[in-house]
This record gives structure tokens, sequence and C-alpha cells, in this order.
């Protein structure tokens, strides 16, 4: 069924292709073209849409059906409408990538006139059409500009990270093999402390293993049972602004370097071999690559600090720019 596409958004069935509305394009240039693919939202990077035309974008992972003539609040400021998201009426970014442009298109396509006295060329559509656009539009207007000040990577040699992971193989075994201390699940089952228990050796010597110990000493033995799903949050098991694609490469790596028939299944306990590799040496592996990219020292406590910092800030980065299927052709 057609619908009713105003003369700025639509152009003649014959000049129809599969690129974007040349008309317009000139209002968002565009880079060179890549595919585009839906980005994970983030509940930080809406947050701050509640209280505008986005207040009905609700988390991605707990979307729920919402009045399609619910209530608008108005923007104190009128700014030009081909600056704005026709769908949620924030700023649009000046040089949307093509992965964005891409996007927008395919929402406009899905979508109807609803202009509003705050944007005359606004869009209305369910709200899965375009919210997948409007967290990349949010991403790349703030996250990614942010990140380049930061000095984060916008490109990754993706075909290089399995060797560097590989190169890793001597001190990364140490961890897994070094016994340490048996990890203690409550206090009030034994008369051994934390501080007890960090002594030397690769493993405990592992920031993200020491992380393991001091919620295990305080969860108690009750806990245990649920302690992998405990603690595969999702910040902590991530490798920095490697991303999701960062993540399936390390791991995939890691299953090559460390299959189960070499490991003995007890050394990593309270975890499965495949848990220990994903919640402590992907960010492990993650710290160690950032180090590489910042020339820091491997033997300076003070350089894994600062990398652990990087780390952590660039998680968010990390998952939006590089996901796990955005380049299905890396050598893994």
């Amino acid at each position: 069924m057609e619908t009713d596409i105003p003369r700025q958004f639509s152009r003649p069935r014959q000049q129809r292709t599969k690129g974007f509305n040349v008309k317009f394009l000139r209002q968002f240039p565009q880079p060179s073209s890549k595919k585009a693919r839906p980005f994970p939202i983030s509940e930080e990077e809406f947050a701050s849409h509640k209280k505008g035309r986005l207040e009905d974008l609700l988390l991605a992972h707990n979307l729920k059906s919402t009045d399609q003539n619910h209530s608008r609040s108005m923007s104190p400021e009128i700014r030009d409408p081909k600056t704005l998201c026709p769908f949620c009426d924030r700023i649009f970014p000046a040089d949307p990538s093509p992965k964005l442009v891409l996007l927008l298109e395919t929402a406009l396509n899905h979508s109807y006139r609803d202009p509003r006295p705050n944007n005359a060329l606004g869009r209305k559509a369910l709200l899965g059409v375009y919210i997948t656009m409007c967290t990349r539009h949010v991403f790349e207007q703030k996250l990614l500009p942010e990140a380049i000040t930061s000095g984060w990577p916008t490109f990754i040699d993706w075909s290089s990270v399995g060797p560097r992971v590989e190169a890793m193989r001597g001190p990364l075994e140490s961890i897994i093999r070094d016994p340490g201390r048996q990890v203690i699940y409550g206090r009030e089952e034994t008369e051994v402390h934390l501080e007890d228990m960090l002594v030397a050796g690769p493993r405990m010597e592992c920031v993200f293993w020491q992380e393991v110990v001091e919620e295990l000493e305080a969860s108690g033995s009750r806990h245990v049972g649920g302690i992998a799903g405990q603690f595969s949050t999702f910040e902590k098991a991530q490798p920095g602004y490697y991303g999701e694609l960062g993540f399936m490469i390390m791991i995939k790596t890691l299953y090559r370097m460390f299959p189960d028939n070499i490991i003995d299944a007890d050394t990593v306990q309270p975890f499965t071999l495949r848990e220990f590799l994903g919640r402590i040496l992907v960010p492990e592996v993650g710290m160690r690559l950032i180090m590489q990219d910042m020339g820091l020292d491997d033997n300076d406590p003070t350089s894994k600090q600062k990398a652990i910092g990087v780390l952590r800030a660039s998680v968010k980065y990390g998952v939006s720019m590089f996901e796990d299927n955005d380049n299905l052709n890396v050598n893994m």
C-alpha cells in the first residue's frame, strides 16, 4: 500500500535504486559505502531522551508496546528540521556514516508523515522500525566523537588480532595452570581470608582473577551454584574498545590454544574452562592488546592500571562500533 511520503523523502518510481534518496543525501552527506547493521541499545545512551521525543524508546532488551498517540513534549528550541532526526526530533549527525544512512532510509520507507510544530519534516512509525536507527545516530552524535577525542581506534586490523593473542600463550597459560590458593566461597567456611589468598603467582597477579576472588569471598557457598551466571556480566567480560567482534576472535583463538583435553578442569574452579577463558582471559587479553596499542611497558604495574582504565571506559564504544557480525570475512 502506498504511503503518504513527502516530496523531500520521495522520488519517482523510475529513479528508485538501491541507493539512498539523492535529495535527502544532500541534506546528510555520506562517506564511502558500507553495509549497515543495527546496533545494540544502551540505557545510558538513551537516558536523556526520556525528556524529549524518545520517551517511548524503552531499552532494547525490554521493549514494550506503547500508545502510538502518546503525548509529545516539544523541544524548547526550534531548529532547522533538515538538521533533525525525523523520528525523535533530536540533532542528526552532520556527516552520517553509510550504515546510518541505510538505517534511516529503511525506517523512512516504513513510515508516514507526522509534521510537528518543532519538526515540519517529522515522520511516524512503529517503535521497532526506527529504534536501531535512533540508537545509531545517538552513538554517532555523542559517543563516537568522545571516542575519537580519547584516541580510541575507529579501525582495527582484525586479521592481526588472532596472531597477537597466540603470541601471548606463555603468560596466559601461566594464569590457567597456576593453582595459587583454592578459592574459598565464604568466610563462614574457613579462616582463610582474602588477604591470605592474594599470594604471588601469575593467577593472583591477574586483576580479573582478583576481582573474582573478592566476589567469591563475599558471596558465600550458597551462591556457588549460580556463580558462572553471576560473573558473566556484560562489561566485566568485554575487551574494551575491541568490542563484540574482538571478543569473538579472542574467545575462538583461546579455544584453539587451550582445548579441554589439555587443561585440568580442577585448576579453573569454580568455572568450566570455557567460562574461565571468557571471564578471566578475554579481558586479560584485551588489557594486553590495549597496552600494546598504547606502547606501554608490560612489566610496569601502572601501565596495567592505565590499560584497564581504558578497557573499562571504552566498553560501550566497542560494543557499538564493532559488532560480532560486522565483518564475517575476518580470518579467525
